[in-house]
């Protein structure tokens, strides 16, 4: 090694040193991060390490890419889907290793090469998908922090650029006065100008897409492809829409909602077929549209696909209980309880189904059950009105009128029952009544 070698060492390691504290803190951040998301359920291994691989591989030069030309950018990046071919691993991997190699070959000379480099590649690590977190395969959100490394190469190289033109000028920039130094100043100015112009006229048009979950998910799915997962979120955003048209009394643009809804559930199982919730869902908006066959095979194929689902238990009930069929619907609703056993609408809707087939008294049971579940305001309000009309039939008339308080409360609370009001119109009954 010559003198300047030696000192050229001393320095880096010098510097790297002082870096070590914060190395640590960034592993034990990670650390931290990996086992709070594994106890929560979101670090999935269902992805073979050799895709992950091939995954990060290729993201490190997409992430590069947009940051320089953002275009077909997206709220959910699907793993599924991105089979990356061999000659995509292979090109991406060569661009990092000759970007590595030149800020290496640079690093005494334009140092700023590597400390950039290092800073993207380093902060990148830990999101880049090889331990997977979610099923993402890719989030732009990642690259707030690690942009800043490639930002800083080519802040510092175009400064360079500059000064090694100037430099050869004639006269030397050192010569130049500042009136000959202004054109080139307002040149940079304007190049700087155009790109952030045309760089915020691109973030302006990404952020239009953000104004609603519908418009999100569309632009998403017009962008990605095998999108299993914005299928199902933008399903359940329609089915929503189109419980609140129902409510507003617009039934035809309800069931135009629910239907293009059940589209994107179908496109969901195409992609995911074992998916059981998705099943459920598609069984529920048929279920809406009063398409009770259809309901009733999805329903079961989600039980086949998960035994220990208590909704589509409870929901096939439901549907089986629609169709004339009391005793498989008391099964299935004994199925769902035996699941969750404090369920209260299972408790409140078993309920139901046991009156209708003229079992009072197990009807009361379920009732009881219900209010004793912490049920919400909807459901403690007809629980409460459905056991006060059983008791009043019985003639425990005090009991009903306790009730039915109860369940006027609840409505002057949360507005539950605001048109027919039917718990006040019965207690005013009985309390009218000798």
């Amino acid at each position: 090694f010559t003198i300047g070698d030696l000192r050229f060492t001393k320095r880096f390691g010098k510097l790297l040193l002082e870096k070590i504290p914060f190395l640590l803190m960034a592993i034990g951040a990670s650390i931290a991060v990996v086992l709070a998301q594994g106890t929560g359920g979101a670090i999935s291994e269902r992805i073979l390490f050799s895709h992950r691989l091939n995954n990060a591989i290729v993201t490190y030069v997409i992430y590069i890419a947009d940051m320089f030309y953002p275009h077909k950018l997206a709220h959910y990046y699907p793993h599924e889907g991105y089979d990356w071919q061999a000659f995509d691993v292979v090109g991406c991997l060569a661009i990092l290793v000759t970007i590595t190699a030149v800020a290496l070959w640079q690093a005494r000379t334009r140092p700023y090469l590597l400390v950039g480099w290092v800073w993207y590649c380093v902060t990148l690590v830990p999101v880049v998908g090889i331990v997977q977190v979610g099923g993402q395969a890719r989030a732009d959100r990642y690259t707030y922090i690690p942009s800043i490394g490639v930002f800083m190469m080519v802040a510092f190289a175009v400064a360079d650029f500059i000064k090694a033109y100037l430099a050869k000028r004639e006269p030397p920039q050192s010569a130049l006065s500042p009136r000959q130094l202004q054109p080139i100043q307002i040149g940079v100015t304007v190049v700087a100008l155009l790109i952030c112009g045309s760089l915020a006229a691109a973030a302006q048009k990404q952020v239009g897409y953000w104004q609603s979950g519908e418009v999100l998910c569309k632009h998403t799915l017009s962008v990605t492809k095998n999108n299993w997962f914005v299928h199902s979120a933008l399903a359940a955003i329609l089915n929503t829409q189109a419980d609140v048209l129902r409510a507003q009394g617009k039934r035809d643009e309800a069931i135009r909602k629910n239907e293009e809804a059940i589209e994107h559930l179908k496109a969901t199982l195409a992609i995911m077929p074992g998916m059981a919730n998705a099943h459920v869902i598609l069984a529920n908006a048929y279920l809406v549209l009063n398409q009770l066959d259809a309901a009733v095979n999805e329903f079961h194929i989600a039980i086949q696909l998960d035994p220990g689902n208590n909704l589509a238990h409870g929901n096939l009930a439901n549907t089986l209980k629609k169709q004339g069929k009391m005793n498989e619907a008391l099964a299935e609703y004994e199925a769902a309880l035996r699941i969750q056993p404090t369920h209260a609408p299972t408790h409140y809707n078993y309920a139901v189904a046991l009156e209708q087939s003229g079992r009072a008294d197990e009807a009361l049971k379920q009732f009881e059950m219900a209010l004793r579940c912490y049920p919400d305001d909807q459901t403690g309000y007809w629980t409460c009105e459905q056991m006060a009309q059983i008791l009043a039939r019985q003639g425990n008339k005090t009991e009903a009128i306790s009730l039915l308080r109860q369940a006027v409360a609840l409505n002057e609370r949360s507005g539950i029952d605001p048109q027919s009001n039917a718990a006040r119109t019965l207690l005013n009954n009985l309390e009218k009544t000798p």
